[in-house]
């Protein structure tokens, strides 16, 4: 997969790459991309600074080696689990939210009903209170 975004800065690490860079088959200068891949983790590569320009192609790296290429894919695929696992936790956090939120508005009808009663039951107690004076 390419990495279309902007072109890499033409400084990478405080040193200057923009000398380096080839000229495309346009006589422009070519500009940096990052290849993704499994084969090719993260390679830069040089093209047309056109996106449908003259289809030249330079990778501007050199290969990872077997074992940095290994770590890399590695990373890669524990970035993606993780990815996923966060994704898992998110939906069971808005579902717990959604379920504490329920569970809030169900007492406070459940607090009105309470203080409903309640506010029956001293009325009633008045009443007998104030009927069994009298007699």
């Amino acid at each position: 997969m390419f990495n279309y975004g902007s072109p890499m800065s033409n400084s990478s690490s405080g040193s200057s790459v923009g000398s380096e860079l080839r000229n495309c088959h346009c006589g422009k200068s070519g500009r940096i991309f990052t290849y993704w891949s499994l084969r090719n983790p993260e390679r830069r590569f040089l093209t047309c600074y056109k996106r449908e320009g003259c289809k030249f192609f330079e990778w501007y790296d050199n290969d990872f080696t077997g074992r940095t290429k290994d770590v890399v894919v590695h990373l890669n695929n524990m970035r993606i689990v993780l990815e996923e696992k966060l994704s898992m936790v998110e939906e069971k956090l808005a579902m717990e939210v959604e379920k504490k939120l329920a569970v809030e508005a169900h007492n406070k009808k459940l607090g009105r009903t309470v203080n409903f009663f309640s506010y029956v039951m001293v009325v009633l107690v008045g009443v007998l209170t104030m009927t069994h004076s009298h007699k």
